[in-house]
């Protein structure tokens, strides 16, 4: 559904009134962009994934959450670190050697220290998801699950009314479809599995 479709479905449950109303309709626009914030931040979704590869400073506008940062030159995973602690260890940042971190700069450039331009490195992350404001907007939800963004929206309309006991029942069948659409965009239903190694270090060089 396209955000004016979702508009409509939340008015046809019943709040006909509350469109009409002065600010109604910015308020209903609010209650469907909370109730969509609200299930894209319960999970890592994998509809969400994106990856970017290239030389650093690496600028990615729609970074949501990092999961992962390779050096795909020396294939190596890089590890997370702040940007405050590398300045305590080094305040001009001019460490030498291999990058073995990553931080972030302005929300959206991704860095890694050592300072490294020539390797290449990738990226693997979660987009970070805008309101819908257009009427033409669609969610990045898959469709099938259109309807959870609804009853998320219906949930706040009734609170607004006091009418506790609808919205509960509403809630609850919200509740139902983010359970449905966590087990339906599952993507892996094996159990990770432990190593175990027998014999001495030198097996294994």
């Amino acid at each position: 559904m396209t955000f004016k479709q979702l508009q409509e479905e939340v008015v046809a449950r019943g709040f006909e009134n509350i469109a009409t109303d002065t600010g109604g309709e910015a308020r209903i626009k609010r209650w469907i962009n909370q109730a969509y914030r609200e299930i894209i931040d319960t999970r890592a979704w994998a509809f969400l994934e994106a990856t970017k590869e290239g030389l650093t400073p690496l600028a990615i506008a729609d970074l949501g959450h990092v999961l992962s940062v390779t050096d795909v030159t020396h294939e190596t995973l890089l590890s997370y670190v702040e940007r405050a602690v590398l300045l305590h260890w080094d305040p001009a940042l001019t460490g030498k050697g291999s990058a073995d971190r990553w931080y972030l700069e302005s929300g959206t450039t991704l860095k890694v220290y050592p300072a490294d331009a020539a390797s290449t490195f990738l990226v693997r992350y979660l987009k970070e998801v805008a309101d819908l404001v257009a009427d033409g907007d669609e969610p990045v939800i898959p469709a099938a699950y259109h309807g959870v963004i609804e009853d998320g929206a219906v949930v706040r309309a009734y609170k607004t009314t006091d009418n506790y006991e609808a919205g509960q029942f509403v809630r609850q069948e919200y509740d139902r479809g983010l359970k449905s659409m966590v087990r339906g965009l599952r993507v892996n239903y094996d159990s990770a599995k432990t190593i175990v190694r027998t014999g001495t270090v030198n097996d294994y060089l």
